[in-house]
């Protein structure tokens, strides 16, 4: 069973929290989606393959889903809970600028990451209006922040764990 809560909702973004209680082994499909999405597990995990790469996801490691990718996953370990952040294209543009790669790549959640995911969820029981906002624009400054660097440790992700 998946569930969506939308946190924050506005023309150009929607925060939402998701929780998938399933335990499938196998790989489902999604279709391919026109928005930019950054998921960040906040319990649980799950698997995801884009492109023929498999990324194990859980408290450490997110991923930036990009429009038009055929997304599958599965919940070998069971099922998440996530925070979800849909993003139109143009305003992860205005926000992101001219960052070297957006390929549907995996996050590394550090310290930083993890503080803006924070940051966000307590902004969205607070006020949408402007701190959901705010923290939205950090969290964006964050995986900006990462994306840029060729040499993170972690941003492939973990490849196999299950």
């Amino acid at each position: 069973m998946l569930s969506f809560v939308d946190l924050a909702a506005r023309p150009e973004f929607t925060v939402s929290a998701v929780d998938c209680r399933d335990d499938h082994h196998g790989w489902s499909a999604e279709p391919p989606r026109e928005d930019v999405r950054l998921v960040l597990v906040r319990l649980g995990g799950f698997r995801r393959r884009v492109r023929g790469e498999c990324v194990d996801l859980d408290r450490t490691v997110g991923y930036i889903g990009t429009p038009g990718e055929e997304e599958h996953f599965a919940h070998p370990a069971g099922g998440d809970e996530c925070t979800s952040i849909s993003l139109r294209p143009d305003l992860w543009r205005v926000l992101a600028g001219d960052t070297p790669r957006l390929n549907g790549s995996s996050l590394y959640v550090d310290a930083g990451l993890d503080l803006a995911h924070r940051r966000l969820l307590a902004a969205t029981r607070a006020d949408v209006d402007h701190a959901a906002t705010e923290g939205l624009v950090g969290l964006v400054a964050e995986v900006v922040r990462q994306v840029g660097h060729h040499d993170h440790p972690g941003r492939h992700g973990r490849q196999g764990a299950w």
